[in-house]
């Protein structure tokens, strides 16, 4: 039987600006692992821009490697390669 999370972690971002920043594995911008998938990430009001991350990210989200409990929500923010 698998165990289930004590509580489930809601990392917002907002107000930021992540440019030409590297990763050599994911995550050039944001690295937001949630060991079980139960979390979740939001962006709120941020731009995010030429953050590539060399071997693996969140399809749809440059930059971005976040295995969760589903995609990132994001308002009101520009996410470009």
């Amino acid at each position: 039987m698998r165990s289930r999370p004590l509580f489930n972690v809601t990392f917002i971002l907002s107000l930021l600006l992540f440019e030409n920043n590297s990763a050599r594995e994911g995550g050039g911008a944001i690295f937001f692992a949630s060991n079980d998938r139960s979390g979740s990430l939001i962006i709120k009001n941020s731009s995010l821009s030429a953050n590539p991350s060399d071997r693996f990210e969140t399809p749809g989200y440059p930059g971005i490697f976040v295995p969760a409990a589903g995609a990132p929500v994001v308002i009101n923010s520009t996410i470009k390669e």
